[in-house]
């Protein structure tokens, strides 16, 4: 499973610009490959945006969070099919309104295939544009957690959802170094994050579900 070409990032760039205070972002969550299948009718394209615009909204609330699609590149031998072309336009649009709600707390990374943790230039990409700080994150795990989370790391933890499941969102989860990133790196085997709940301020640990611990190798 190919990582694509690096991203490449100018040294000179300026500092980004944005509202996230320094290491107020402890949980991310990693959307794999939304573009690689589609529902199959129109109605289907409605209700799966539907589900994607729920869970911004659950993250609009809690301001620790954020999100990451992982755009890979439409498929262009689906392109003919009139339900697929429709819903990448419904993905676009999508991306506006959840870049609406939640502001630098949401991220198209469209550099790469995946995110790689182990390549520092595309750490930094993430560090900066969440303003992370590799920090102690004990405070923002379950108790039980504690132990995995005696090292300072970037982030509480990182959860990992999207098409196809076990394919392309396992890979992210298990091949890319992310536990370099996160105390507990977590890994939903579903397409749609119906059912994922994110930390909020009445409900600080939610609980994972269904959802396995992905183990520093």
């Amino acid at each position: 499973m190919a990582d694509g070409s690096e991203t490449v990032i100018e040294e000179s760039a300026p500092p980004l610009e944005h509202s996230l205070a320094p290491a107020q972002i402890r949980y991310l969550y990693l959307w794999v490959h939304p573009q690689w299948s589609s529902p199959w009718s129109h109605d289907g394209i409605d209700i799966e945006i539907e589900e994607y615009k729920k869970f911004i909204h659950a993250l609009k609330t809690a301001p620790r969070t954020g999100m990451v699609q992982i755009a890979n590149e439409p498929r262009q031998e689906y392109m003919q099919n009139e339900v697929y072309a429709r819903f990448i336009e419904e993905l676009k649009r999508f991306d506006e309104y959840a870049m609406g709600l939640l502001g630098d707390r949401y991220l198209v990374w469209n550099k790469t295939r995946f995110i790689d943790a182990r390549n520092p230039e595309q750490v930094r990409k993430l560090v900066d544009k969440f303003n992370l700080l590799e920090t102690g994150q004990d405070n923002f795990v379950l108790e039980r957690e504690r132990w995995q989370a005696k090292d300072p790391k970037y982030l509480a933890k990182i959860s990992v959802f999207g098409k196809e499941r076990d394919t392309c969102p396992l890979g992210q989860a298990t091949l890319f170094g992310l536990n370099n990133l996160a105390s507990i790196v977590r890994y939903h085997s579903q397409e749609i994050p119906c059912g994922i709940i994110p930390p909020s301020p009445t409900n600080q640990f939610p609980g994972d579900g269904n959802a396995v611990y992905i183990f520093e190798k």
